[in-house]
């Protein structure tokens, strides 16, 4: 496979399979929409699988399933946000599987990665602004959350700029942060992987084995960062939340 037309495959428009229309809104089932669903799917049945026969000695789907879900409640919940973050503990830990079983997905030859896609990464982002600027105005009310944005002793004349750069850094700096980390990194791998495939099938007798070795060296590497950009885009959103609660 050509390395640029593999490239092109994670940057155009994916495949369109049904054309549907909404009010004038285009809402076609094109590739990446059908992969969103399926990661969607396994997600659902990786949590209802193993709670469905749930025993007290685990068995390795259940075993597997409660040390993510433990590694969600106690390396991201707890450490950061304390036990009052319990409550965000299904939004953050479906947030952590959605993204680690979205990235693996898309390591299989023929599927498509839907975290490589603006609109899933920026779409997960806009919800966790959505939801940290609610548990602000919730626990501190409206006032008390903007004047978080100042911090305290800071001298009056300064205050307005402050205010401004604050609140775009929350609003805007951000989400868009959030989701391009994803996004980028997501894509710069595959993008790796196409090149030195297109060298393993196309290249020399010499080139071949090296690339090929690369080949899987990245594959192996992207295992790794699925892992990686879940936990970094699911600990973000902790520590977002997490800060919302109090008033500084």
């Amino acid at each position: 496979m050509d390395a640029i037309t593999e490239i092109m495959h994670h940057i155009k428009e994916p495949a369109t399979y049904l054309h549907l229309e909404l009010l004038g809104v285009d809402i076609s089932i094109t590739k990446a929409v059908l992969f969103l669903f399926i990661s969607s799917f396994l997600v659902f049945l990786m949590v209802w699988l193993p709670s469905r026969r749930a025993t007290l000695v685990p068995t390795k789907g259940q075993g597997l399933m409660e040390s993510l879900l433990e590694f969600v409640q106690d390396g991201m919940i707890k450490e950061v946000m304390g036990e009052k973050g319990m409550k965000y503990f299904p939004f953050v830990a479906t947030l952590f599987l959605f993204v680690l079983v979205s990235n693996l997905l898309g390591l299989i030859p023929g599927s498509y990665t839907v975290t490589s896609q603006t609109g899933t990464a920026w779409g997960w982002a806009l919800m966790v602004l959505v939801i940290f600027v609610y548990v602000g105005v919730r626990e501190n009310g409206l006032f008390g959350y903007l004047k978080s944005w100042i911090p305290s002793g800071t001298p009056l004349p300064l205050m307005p700029v402050l205010f401004i750069l604050e609140g775009f850094s929350n609003l805007i700096i951000r989400p868009f942060s959030l989701g391009i980390r994803l996004f980028a990194n997501m894509l710069a791998g595959h993008m790796v992987i196409a090149l030195f495939l297109s060298f393993a099938l196309t290249g020399s007798l010499f080139i071949k084995p090296l690339a090929f070795g690369f080949v899987l060296i990245m594959y192996a590497f992207e295992v790794f960062v699925a892992f990686l950009q879940a936990y970094i885009y699911a600990i973000l959103t902790a520590i977002y939340i997490g800060g919302a609660f109090e008033e500084h």
